[in-house]
């Protein structure tokens, strides 16, 4: 309220020098421009000049507040656009949770463009891809993905392989991780899964050579890299050729030759290249070392050029293991091929009474038949059938 009449007061002043001086002098204005002449009082020029410039600012702030107005509407426009893209990403990501494949890659896509991280849509579009079974469609998203987030390769072709694995196909995996392995060879991940591929591919020659970085980079607990690694020697030594069994045995990790299952397994696979006598020295040096169920029993399943042979070594193994039902069931099978049907019969009752199996008791039945006693073949047969 002061400040209302100090303003009051000082234009009542200023409005009153104002009148004095106009009505002592008007003053003289003339304009000439060309052929126009104006001529004007001074204080009526000044006039003019103060409204020419309240209507210049008026038309200024106008255009102001309509260019403002534009830009917010666009501003907002930018704003709903990307709020859709984002509830169509988070839907598509609910729908490939959900395993609705199609659902999920046409939401993914179809927000990709305004998506604030384009890398997510493409990743989960790929992965849907995988899914449906579209290879090469999910490859040409997850080089989409690659291009969309820098510094991502690595990530993007781990993700393509791990997709790989899912849809069985481990061929094209472990080319794509043995590259990433060469320039990451720290990567744990990348180790891990390249492990994986070998092992399912039987590739004994690939376990060996990835070996020494996985237990120096701590990849896996030694009992899980162990277990990994016997099975995939396991199923590489089942289809190595004959010509190939020497090399794919020298390739076996240290660690893993001495192991029973994997020494066992590399017996057999010796044999059926037709290098029986190898597998006997191999079987009965792992068995001085390491007495197993799993050794013994492919000792007795070996077909050597002299089962008699063969016999005296494990009979000369039952003052330390008498009571050792798969040594008997050995020795039974064993006296069975020296054609001694007698001893095999005295074997296998032996192992029967200290662990009855169905295949001890189906060996039984055949030397009850070559020893042409019928009725111990039925007893025998039929405890088979009812154990199994």
């Amino acid at each position: 309220m002061k400040k209302a009449a100090i303003a009051l007061v000082l234009a009542l002043v200023v409005g009153g020098v104002l009148a004095s001086l106009m009505g002592r002098d008007p003053g003289y204005v003339l304009v000439v421009y060309d052929d126009l002449i104006l001529e004007t009082s001074l204080w009526f020029g000044l006039l003019a000049l103060a409204a020419v410039w309240i209507v210049v600012r008026v038309i200024v702030a106008v255009i102001r507040r309509t260019l403002s107005v534009g830009s917010g509407v666009r501003g907002w426009n930018t704003k709903r656009r990307e709020r859709q893209a984002r509830e169509q990403t988070v839907r598509g990501m609910v729908l490939l949770t959900e395993g609705d494949w199609n659902g999920a890659r046409a939401a993914l896509l179809n927000s990709v463009s305004k998506s604030e991280m384009p890398f997510v849509n493409y990743l989960g579009a790929a992965r849907a891809a995988n899914e449906l079974g579209e290879t090469e469609s999910r490859d040409r998203l997850l080089s989409h993905a690659a291009e969309s987030a820098a510094g991502s390769s690595v990530g993007v072709r781990l993700a393509g392989a791990q997709m790989a694995i899912a849809a069985g196909d481990h061929v094209a995996a472990e080319a794509t991780l043995a590259k990433l392995h060469e320039e990451a060879p720290r990567h744990v991940a990348v180790m891990r899964h390249l492990l994986e591929c070998r092992v399912a591919l039987g590739d004994i020659a690939g376990i060996g050579s990835l070996d020494k970085d996985l237990r120096r980079h701590k990849v896996l607990p030694e009992e899980d890299l162990l277990r990994l690694e016997r099975q995939g020697i396991v199923k590489g030594l089942s289809a190595v050729s004959a010509d190939e069994v020497s090399a794919a045995w020298d390739s076996i990790p240290k660690a893993l030759k001495d192991d029973a299952v994997v020494v066992a397994n590399g017996a057999r696979a010796f044999e059926r290249g037709g290098a029986a006598d190898v597998a006997e020295e191999m079987l009965r040096k792992a068995l001085k070392s390491d007495w197993s169920d799993e050794l013994i029993e492919a000792y007795g399943s070996l077909a050597s050029a002299d089962p008699a042979r063969q016999l005296e070594y494990a009979e000369s193994l039952i003052k330390q293991h008498d009571g050792d039902a798969a040594l008997y069931f050995a020795l039974g099978r064993l006296a069975t091929r020296a054609d001694d049907a007698a001893k095999a019969r005295e074997y296998l009752e032996k192992s029967v009474q200290l662990a009855p199996t169905p295949a001890a008791y189906a060996a039984l039945g055949h030397v009850c038949l070559a020893l042409n006693d019928a009725d111990g073949a039925a007893s025998y047969f039929a405890k088979h059938f009812a154990a199994e």
